[in-house]
């Protein structure tokens, strides 16, 4: 590089240096102003989600423990079944037995919010049905004009 041409490189970058110090000085103080002025806003937001967010904790670790419950039942059970009763299976097959419970479990459970829209569904349908099904006021063949129809 030429040197007239270095000292151009070097006030560019400073130039750009000193706009990009100035921006982020900007985005700082646009953002502390902002967080200062909301923050009664996000503490009664945050106070207000704590409840759900308990229940839900309290939901999801229930079926965690019913799910390591399910297992050292089924593993028990069949422990007893294989020592007592001297039934001959391997331990494969029982905790394939585990398994098929629990992912048929988690399935229903999967398909149990679409039998809300299947009954929404029927009511639908037994209500065109009816439409479908009703008897006329009108005999669409008459000649006559009904007393009804008049005006």
């Amino acid at each position: 590089m030429t040197p007239a041409r270095s000292s151009v490189v070097l006030r560019m970058g400073d130039k750009i240096g000193n706009f990009v110090h100035l921006l982020v000085t900007f985005l700082s103080s646009f953002a502390v102003a902002f967080a200062q002025q909301n923050s009664c806003v996000m503490k009664s937001t945050y106070s207000s989600n704590v409840p759900e967010n308990v229940a839900a904790g309290m939901a999801m670790g229930t079926v965690i423990v019913l799910l390591f419950c399910g297992y050292s039942l089924g593993i028990s059970y069949d422990a007893k079944l294989i020592l007592e009763k001297g039934y001959t299976c391997t331990g494969a097959q029982v905790m394939n037995v585990i398994f098929v419970v629990l992912i048929g479990l988690l399935a229903s459970g999967q398909a149990s919010p679409s039998m809300r829209e299947f009954a929404g569904g029927q009511a639908a349908v037994y209500k065109i049905l009816e439409t479908i099904n009703r008897e006329p006021k009108i005999d669409a063949y008459s000649t006559t004009v009904s007393h009804a129809l008049r005006v």
